[in-house]
């Protein structure tokens, strides 16, 4: 019974890690899952650049848990010492500090669980560093957006003073040329004209358009993603950790 017990709240975990969106719901939801297994856990999640600890008594690591963690992260997939196991991947280890006697059912059924449960949980770390990832960069390209926004307003707003000058410039000029009122006038407009069909930034204004798109397109991504994640089937139906 506590062996279908144990395969029972693993799927659960599975359908849990889905909901789970930073790296601390994904801890606290595996140190529960096994609390209500009596097993006791420290885990830790590692991104390139940050590392996430966690601990189901103290919430945080002892310096001793922080030092097996670095010492056995490279020791295999599962390393046993006393009565304590640990399981690693890439970018999760957990630390099981109660393991069942070695030899029981529920030793057996722990170590063949959780061995599956550590892809499930990478799984979704990498999901969650990926959308992080993805929250910067548009969060970098509204920035950008808002930085050529400017810059097109500022050039804009010069070339129009530009063009008053010289029209000023021009029109003062004109009592030192031999020309008729029509004639200046026709050219003072001709300049003027020339002048202005220049003062739209074209280039910076594409530059705008394609990053507004850019924008725009991870918005929806990210509202696609939300909605299939909303219609995902509970239990992890269609996920890939198989735990029989």
């Amino acid at each position: 019974m506590k062996q279908a017990a144990s395969y029972g709240r693993a799927l659960e975990l599975v359908a849990v890690l889905n909901d789970c969106n930073t790296p601390e719901e994904i801890m606290r939801a595996v140190a529960k899952n096994m609390m209500s297994q009596d097993l006791k856990i420290a885990i830790q999640l590692r991104s390139d650049t940050e590392t996430f600890n966690y601990d189901a008594d103290t919430e945080e690591c002892s310096a001793i848990e922080l030092q097996v963690f670095e010492v056995l992260k490279g020791h295999g997939r599962i390393y046993h010492f006393g009565r304590r196991t640990i399981f690693n991947d890439n970018h999760v280890s957990i630390l099981f500090k109660n393991m069942p006697l070695e030899g029981t059912f529920l030793f057996d059924a722990i170590l063949d669980v959780a061995a599956k449960l550590i892809l499930a949980v990478n799984s979704r770390f990498l999901s969650i560093l990926q959308n992080q990832s993805l929250l910067e960069t548009r969060n970098k390209l509204s920035a950008a957006l808002d930085m050529v926004a400017k810059g097109i307003s500022s050039i804009e707003e010069e070339r129009r003073e530009l063009v008053e000058q010289i029209g000023l410039k021009i029109g003062l000029s004109f009592h030192q040329l031999d020309m008729t009122e029509e004639q200046e006038q026709f050219f003072a407009k001709l300049v003027e004209t020339e002048i202005r069909s220049k003062e739209t930034s074209s280039g910076l204004t594409q530059l705008q358009a394609l990053i507004s798109e850019c924008v725009e397109e991870m918005v929806l991504e990210e509202g696609n993603e939300a909605e299939s994640k909303t219609d995902e089937q509970p239990a992890g139906a269609d996920n890939d950790i198989e735990l029989f």
